[in-house]
């Protein structure tokens, strides 16, 4: 006779010399087979030597000629029934309780699915009545699959840790697939869409809300339906959402994933798309949907576990435009989810000092309403991959009509990061929608220790938010039309309202007389100004040596300049030797200030030759500002009515 499971989770160990009867009616002489006490042993050995259990026995003699045993374990401690009935009621209860836990977590799941199911249909229902544009329709479902995606991950206990940078807005991304959950952890990381296969679409709610969330859905086999689906991700993406594929075509258990399918990369190679691989690794292999088994048996068995992390990693983007050869693009992809490269340090990481911005554009008229100006606070944050290229092409656009050479620093590069930490207004023609003039300034970082009280455990001060003025380019067919002013006014009211405050430290770098003025005149605190009314104080100081040293990469400084603390001049900033900023316009005549005390501060103080600049550390209040700026006009004008009439200046 076997030894039963039960004996067998306590440790017993059948004895080498005979077997072991667990609670059944044992052999016994006639003399002690009417006896009733000795009717049923507990255990006892036939035919056996004393101590050949394992983890050791006690032989007592009975009368009826039986030797009874106390058996004990492998381990040594004494065989106690009650032990093992506790064992198999809390194995049993807890088997019960996971089977309850599945129930909870699958009506709950229903219930979610019910919920999004009707608000997604219902939504784009009512913006189709509306005459919503289709991406304003995409991008709701597509928010919508968002919050199911995530909020079914929370339902099954599902714990993602994220390596590397997330996708942005427009990318397309390429994944290994293990699993149906796959698609509620990738869609519960980000937005984004799906190219799925079309017998989802015949799946009970899944299908038509997935329809109605911008799922795609493409027939296996079929050329015509594989090219459609193609095109509609590459609409996709151009409307600046996010697609996810899965190449392998299938699931898979194996950590190598299956070769891609090249369908998909011949639509989108050579063209200015970014696809960013990722990979997706469960601990538990139990997870993985694989071969002929059942998807509601499965998911059952994923809802009685109480928890299972997934691990998602994502390689550095790849740009489709610098490969053209399909296959090529493939295999370079193939290759980054087999073997992950992540960035080394998130974007996020390096800005934990500037907060997020949580109204990212506003839009105004000015000038009577002949330009519209937009402004978009840490673009490179938020941003989408189409969009953010569009508004590079327009810093680039106006650029090329302001100034001789391109610049190559900042903006002017294209990359995101430079694109994170800055605020950037443009003006466009409202007759031709064409860009006219920008200014971008840029969030930067500094430790004002003196400035901010030390808590009680002496910990390091919080990094203080600078803002720098950086540049502002106008076309010149639209020079002297006073778009500069009212375009630097607006520039400063998303972060007033992203940083919940009305009082910054702002610095600027300049040679025309037209920003110096403007900076001495409409901020207060100012050194140096032209009029010389302010003393340097240690604050301006820091500031500036902090700035010059840290961040001077920011504005195109260049690397050989040499700062004088005495004068804030930044010798040789323009230097064209040093690769910096040397091509802006520095003595045209639109760069002259109104005040002439100004014109003629600059010439004096700076050499134009030898590529100086004027370093200035201020504080802006918006509402004394704005003050400063009607006291600035109305002294002005006072000058202006004390100077006699251009005729008696020419008599005398």
């Amino acid at each position: 006779m076997k030894t039963s499971s039960v004996a067998k989770r306590a440790g017993i160990v059948r004895p080498r010399g005979g077997l072991v009867n667990f609670g059944r009616k044992t052999p016994r002489p006639a003399a002690a087979r009417n006896n009733p006490r000795n009717r049923y042993t507990l255990f006892s050995l036939r035919p056996h030597s004393p101590g050949s259990i394992a983890g050791g026995s006690g032989t007592v003699p009975s009368a009826n000629g039986t030797r009874e045993v106390m058996m004990k374990t492998a381990n040594g401690s004494p065989f106690q029934p009650a032990v093992i009935l506790a064992g198999a009621v809390s194995g049993a209860m807890l088997r019960l309780l996971r089977v309850i836990l599945a129930g909870v977590r699958l009506a709950a799941f229903f219930g979610w699915l019910l919920i999004c199911w009707t608000l997604v249909t219902g939504g784009t229902t009512v913006l189709f009545l509306a005459r919503a544009g289709r991406q304003t329709r995409l991008g709701f479902g597509v928010t919508v699959m968002h919050w199911f995606m995530r909020g079914s991950c929370r339902i099954f206990g599902l714990e993602i840790e994220e390596i590397g940078e997330r996708p942005y807005p427009g990318s397309l991304v390429v994944s290994n697939h293990r699993s149906y959950l796959d698609i509620a952890v990738l869609g519960g990381v980000v937005p984004t869409s799906f190219l799925a296969k079309a017998e989802v679409a015949r799946w009970p709610l899944i299908g038509g809300g997935g329809a109605a969330a911008g799922v795609l859905f493409v027939r296996r086999g079929d050329h015509e339906s594989g090219r459609r689906a193609a095109d509609e991700v590459v609409a996709h993406l151009e409307a600046g959402l996010s697609v996810t594929n899965f190449p392998e075509g299938t699931t898979t258990q194996r950590a190598q994933p299956l070769p891609f399918k090249s369908g998909l990369f011949r639509r989108v190679a050579g063209k200015p798309i970014v696809i960013v691989p990722a990979r997706i690794d469960y601990t538990d292999d139990r997870v993985a949907w694989v071969g002929d088994a059942s998807f509601l048996p499965h998911l059952f068995g994923v809802a009685t576990r109480l928890s299972s992390r997934v691990r998602v990693t994502y390689s550095q983007p790849i740009d489709a435009a610098q490969q053209p050869d399909a296959d090529k693009l493939r295999d370079a992809c193939y290759r980054a989810v087999c073997q992950p490269e992540p960035a080394s340090e998130r974007l996020e990481d390096r800005l934990r000092w500037l907060p997020r911005c949580w109204r990212r554009t506003a839009s105004y008229s000015i000038l009577g309403g002949r330009f519209r100006v937009k402004v978009f606070d840490q673009p490179g944050r938020w941003m989408g991959v189409g969009p953010l290229r569009r508004l590079h092409q327009d810093l680039l656009a106006v650029a090329r009509e302001s100034v001789d050479e391109m610049p190559g620093y900042g903006p002017f590069t294209g990359q995101r990061s430079a694109y994170a930490n800055r605020v950037i207004a443009i003006a466009y023609d409202i007759a031709t929608g064409e860009p006219v003039a920008f200014t971008a300034m840029v969030y930067l970082s500094v430790s004002l220790d003196e400035r901010t009280s030390a808590s009680f455990l002496d910990r390091q001060a919080p990094p203080e938010v600078v803002i720098h003025l950086g540049l502002t380019m106008i076309r010149r067919a639209f020079r002297g039309q006073r778009i500069q002013t009212p375009l630097f006014k607006k520039i400063f009211l998303l972060p007033m309202w992203n940083l919940k405050r009305l009082r910054f430290t702002v610095t600027n770098i300049a040679a025309s007389p037209a920003g110096i003025g403007a900076v001495s005149d409409y901020f207060f605190n100012v050194y140096p100004e032209y009029r010389c009314q302010n003393t340097c104080q240690a604050f301006h100081r820091e500031v500036a040596e902090q700035v010059l040293s840290r961040h001077r990469h920011e504005f195109g400084c260049s690397e050989k300049a040499v700062f004088e603390p005495r004068t804030f001049v930044v010798r040789g900033s323009n230097d064209p030797a040093g690769g910096g900023a040397y091509q802006f316009i520095k003595d045209d005549p639109v760069s002259r200030y109104r005040d002439e005390e100004c014109n003629r501060y600059c010439r004096e103080g700076l050499d134009y030759s030898g590529g100086d600049e004027l370093f200035q550390v201020g504080e802006v209040d918006v509402i004394r500002s704005l003050w400063a700026s009607r006291a600035s006009r109305r002294r002005l004008r006072q000058k202006r009515k004390a100077q006699p009439p251009p005729e008696l200046q020419a008599n005398s």
